[in-house]
């Protein structure tokens, strides 16, 4: 079992730079290559906030894809021309109702393109702002035991 930190690509205020995105889902996607060698991604989740749920999205659900046990994003959003391909894969989406970093509308943003390229899809909104709601993490544990208990 794995968790994986997610780190920012970019400035998000005033204005995200788009043109960094490409970089940077090559560096995750090479990361993850790398951690395939010495533990399973079959047996590795990938959590990720914010920039980094945006991210962890894109590059878990790329045309290449990645046999990952699941893909938990926390306050996330789509990435410009973003299509997913999902099928069976997985996930966790969370997000503050009253978020604004990112408005909670980009969870629903999220979730439609998942669930239509097959993703197995939990979203849970919770009352709070840009942030891990505390109260979430028995949720994200049990999300966790299951996609580590799932046979691959």
């Amino acid at each position: 079992t794995c968790a994986l930190p997610i780190c920012e690509w970019s400035a998000l205020a005033p204005a995200p730079d788009w043109s960094a995105v490409p970089a940077a889902r090559q560096g995750l996607r090479e990361r993850l290559e790398r951690l395939g060698q010495t533990l399973p991604l079959e047996r590795t989740v990938l959590l990720g906030f914010s920039q980094g749920g945006a991210m962890a999205v894109d590059v878990a659900t790329s045309a290449a894809g990645l046999p990952l046990a699941g893909l938990i994003c926390c306050s996330g959003y789509p990435h410009p021309e973003w299509q997913p391909q999902a099928a069976g894969l997985p996930v966790l989406l969370t997000h503050g109702s009253l978020d604004p970093v990112v408005p909670a509308e980009a969870c629903a943003a999220l979730e439609e393109p998942l669930r239509a390229a097959g993703a197995l899809v939990t979203s849970q909104l919770f009352e709070g702002g840009h942030g891990i709601d505390p109260d979430l993490f028995p949720r994200i544990r049990g999300f966790l035991d299951q996609a580590w208990t799932t046979e691959a």
